[in-house]
């Protein structure tokens, strides 16, 4: 198929393509909870043949694997995507499961954050399937559960059992109008201190693990303060941020002061930082606190530790983006950054291939709570994907 028999070709099945997304963002899956999803992600591959795999750590949280197997000697090419998305907001000024469409744009938990991108990468497998379209090579299409809260059900699980190997592919998060090639790793740390507790009605000498963490959080937004003078860049290119995201202070009565108080942290790490780097620098400053008062010792846990995005841009699969986007859009796409790359991130580290982020859907909308996806967007990336198939496939 050439570029113009691919554009009639989607155009003509452009309600059945809006059908499928509209049934995704229908189907609530917030992280946990993806059973539901993944069925109907089955249901729509079985139609054009496509069978699914399940590979699961727990058979209520379902991971889907598709082959599409032409020329086994070929190349393979991965289309990843997740199906959890974030829990909708309270303050929705919609049913935020209802994927309802209003002037050109289809709205739902989970339409920027990835279900548009999911469902383009499969229906421009399907369409090409039901065109006759024989790859040389393999096309697979993965389907995970768990990103939202670091991929230990999902990505890390199937890359550990070696399922997820591939020449060259596309993770089709939302990446506006970037080849997404570079971005910064990700930190989770749970930060716990620990006091005797006693009542709230009588004053003892020392702190509770509520003022004591009190105290670290003081000097960890001063930390965070110096991150952004000295390792950030701006709000689209992210760079070094530490962020207080949750505190928990026990489980004793409301007139007792707490035993113990956790604090969740969320570390961007950037260009010239490492895992190693950023843990020791956090270690450092919780450490001189402990110097200064022995009482403040503590407990770090790293539930989450998220690779950096570095891609190696001299790659057929990076230019069939690029040119397919330019054939799609009639303009440049740019080779970009953003400050997380999630799943692309772990599998461009675990196999080494390239795996840009590159995918319908505007930052300023994720997890917002009227999130949405311009429909036109939506069907424009199943062209650009068939293209790169094509072009690498074909």
């Amino acid at each position: 198929m050439n570029n113009s028999e691919v554009y009639q070709y989607v155009d003509h099945y452009r309600e059945e393509a809006i059908s499928f997304l509209q049934e995704m963002l229908q189907t609530p899956s917030p992280t946990g909870e993806e059973l539901a999803v993944s069925q109907v992600v089955t249901k729509w591959l079985a139609q054009d043949g496509l069978q699914a795999e399940e590979h699961n750590l727990d058979p209520q949280r379902p991971n889907i694997i598709s082959y599409w197997q032409g020329d086994p000697t070929g190349p393979r090419f991965m289309f990843n995507g997740h199906l959890d998305v974030f829990p909708p907001s309270e303050d929705s000024t919609r049913d935020p499961w209802s994927g309802e469409i209003i002037d050109g744009n289809i709205y739902g938990r989970g339409s920027a954050d990835m279900k548009a991108g999911v469902a383009a990468g499969i229906m421009a497998v399907k369409l090409l399937k039901r065109s006759g379209f024989i790859p040389k090579g393999t096309i697979v299409i993965s389907c995970t559960c768990d990103e939202e809260q670091g991929s230990t059900y999902g990505l890390k699980y199937l890359i550990s059992q070696g399922l997820l190997d591939a020449d060259f592919g596309v993770c089709m998060e939302a990446s506006e109008d970037m080849v997404i090639v570079d971005s910064d790793g990700r930190i989770s740390y749970q930060l716990t201190y620990y006091a005797d507790p006693w009542h709230a009605g009588t004053r003892l000498e020392g702190d509770d693990a509520l003022k004591k963490a009190c105290k670290a959080m003081n000097q960890l937004y001063l930390y965070d303060d110096m991150l952004k003078m000295e390792r950030y860049f701006n709000d689209r290119d992210g760079g070094a941020i530490l962020s207080i995201t949750a505190i928990s202070a026990g489980d004793d009565a409301p007139n007792v002061h707490p035993a113990s108080c956790t604090i969740s942290i969320d570390r961007r790490y950037t260009t010239g930082e490492t895992i190693e780097s950023a843990t020791a620098e956090l270690k450092a400053i919780l450490d001189d606190l402990k110097k200064s008062d022995p009482a403040m010792d503590y407990q770090l846990e790293m539930p989450i530790a998220n690779p950096q995005l570095k891609m190696d841009t001299n790659s057929p699969c990076i230019y069939a983006a690029l040119e397919a986007y330019k054939d799609v859009f009639g303009q440049e796409a740019k080779l970009g950054r953003r400050c997380s790359g999630g799943d692309t991130c772990k599998l461009t580290s675990a196999y080494g291939y390239p795996l840009p982020q590159f995918g319908p859907g505007r930052f300023d909308q994720l997890c917002t709570v009227d999130e949405h996806v311009s429909l036109d967007e939506y069907i424009s990336f199943i062209k650009i994907y068939m293209q790169m198939v094509i072009k690498l496939l074909g």
